[in-house]
């Protein structure tokens, strides 16, 4: 692998630059074709990505390499104390130094809710997977703030999922799928304390992905189902602005929201039909009781 030519790959308006084997580019079957095709960028052995940010192709290349990848924690607004835990972490402020002694100038959270480690950049080999992954609790993220730090890296998850689509990498498009599934399961119990996290997922996915024709799109469909089942928490200006636009969002949500009350509607019709039945077998056995007393008597 490692002996295969190298790809230089430039990211984001700034064209930051980051290199990957030309054999682990082929994973992609749309870059596939750019490293053995006769293009001119195959000759010149560069790819030029101007729309695609920089931390979304570290987590792209990250995966190829790697089959996993981490989220960048930059950026991350400063944790509020919840129950008096002193909670002061921010990207800037989570330093250190590795094993090695380079110093760690920010922090990567893993897919792992509960681990995460340092930030590196791509090499010609890929990058060091020596880094020890940190405990959550080793740079003061406590198990309440979980959530929040989870629905932080929404958008991210987000960007690479149609990332990957866009380079028909559908391993990657999947796991970022899955990722964005969990993290919705992990918050959905106070989706209002994530709601602004939630607003720019539904606004990116909603953004960048087509409707399609024969079927629905997954992620939209997943969030839809989302917002449809937690539609009484989603109240405030920044709402009023989403649903205001109207379009294929509006569309989704209306349409699940309706049938989510056509089925509650059904299934209470369903209770009170049991309940009636209930009452009438009842009322049967007990006139039948009654009847016999009275043949008795």
């Amino acid at each position: 692998m490692y002996e295969s030519a190298m790809f230089s790959i430039y990211a984001g308006p700034a064209r930051k630059h980051f290199r990957a084997h030309a054999s682990i580019l082929r994973q992609s079957p749309m870059l596939a074709k750019i490293v053995d095709g006769n293009w001119k960028d195959s000759e010149e052995r560069k790819v030029d990505f101007p729309q695609c940010e920089e931390d979304t192709m570290r987590q792209f290349l990250d995966f190829l390499y790697y089959d996993h990848y981490h989220m960048s924690l930059r950026g991350l607004p400063k944790l509020s104390p919840e129950n008096n835990v002193e909670a002061e972490l921010t990207a800037d402020k989570a330093t250190g130094k590795d094993d090695s002694g380079n110093e760690i100038t920010a922090v990567q959270v893993s897919t792992d809710p509960d681990t995460a480690r340092p930030a590196h950049e791509i090499t010609q080999v890929g990058f060091s997977t020596d880094h020890k992954p940190f405990v959550a609790e080793t740079i003061g993220i406590k198990e309440k703030q979980v959530a929040t730090i989870r629905a932080f890296t929404l958008l991210q998850h987000s960007k690479l999922y149609v990332f990957a689509h866009y380079l028909q990498l559908t391993s990657l498009e999947v796991e970022a799928y899955q990722h964005i599934g969990a993290i919705l399961d992990l918050v959905q119990e106070l989706p209002h304390n994530h709601l602004g996290y939630i607003i720019q997922l539904i606004r990116h996915v909603y953004e960048h992905t087509d409707t399609l024709v024969n079927s629905k799109e997954p992620l939209r469909e997943l969030v839809a189902t989302f917002v449809s089942k937690w539609f009484h928490d989603f109240q405030g200006d920044a709402v009023k602005e989403l649903m205001g636009k109207g379009g294929d969002f509006v569309i989704d949500i209306m349409e699940k929201v309706q049938q989510r009350a056509f089925n509650e509607k059904k299934e209470r019709d369903a209770v009170e039909e049991d309940l009636r039945n209930r009452v009438a077998k009842y009322q049967k056995r007990l006139r039948k009781r009654t009847g016999k007393v009275n043949e008795k008597a």
